[in-house]
């Protein structure tokens, strides 16, 4: 079910898009709940040209791609490691398999260990190719500035009551 409330989120991604004005390196930031998963899949989606919807939807996988990394925390394991964001540098430094763009998405990135978010900063920076790099942080304060910096922060904010409790009587 599609989040509605993303709807500006979309415009605005949509037009970027348009006139080429992307950014490498977007931090999706706002309270847990508010869509920032979704917006991610979303965006991997589109930026891949995956089959998606006109807006981010709820409960939705992970869609499934050879030039899309997903980066989380292990099962057995609070935290993100270095050895997780080397693998993921790494594998973005290689040719895409499709010929387009690569996307990576993190999440959460405030679980990152310093050690890992340190190894990603200069991927940051420079991202090999046609590279999106999506972090998604529930606890920004978590994040070293030097990540901040390095990314176009998009705060994610929640619909107004009338227009959740609307949303949660379509869910159900």
């Amino acid at each position: 079910m599609e989040i509605s409330w993303l709807s500006a989120f979309v415009e605005s991604w949509q037009e970027r898009a348009r006139h080429g004005r992307t950014p490498h390196a977007v931090l999706l930031a706002g309270p847990v709940g508010v869509g920032k998963r979704a917006a991610a899949r979303w965006m991997a989606a589109t930026t891949l040209g995956i089959k998606s919807t006109a807006l981010p939807g709820h409960d939705e996988d992970i869609p499934q791609h050879a030039d899309l990394r997903w980066v989380t925390p292990p099962e057995d394991k609070e935290s993100i490691g270095i050895e997780q964001i080397r693998e993921l540098v790494h594998a973005l430094g290689l040719t895409s398999y499709e010929g387009g763009s690569k996307v990576a998405v993190i999440e959460p990135a405030n679980a990152m260990t310093v050690n890992a978010a340190n190894s990603l900063l200069k991927t940051l920076e420079e991202p090999p190719g046609d590279t999106l790099l999506i972090l998604v942080a529930d606890r920004v304060g978590k994040l070293p500035a030097t990540i901040f910096s390095r990314c176009q922060r998009i705060d994610l904010v929640p619909p107004p009551e009338s227009e959740a409790l609307a949303w949660l009587d379509r869910l159900q």
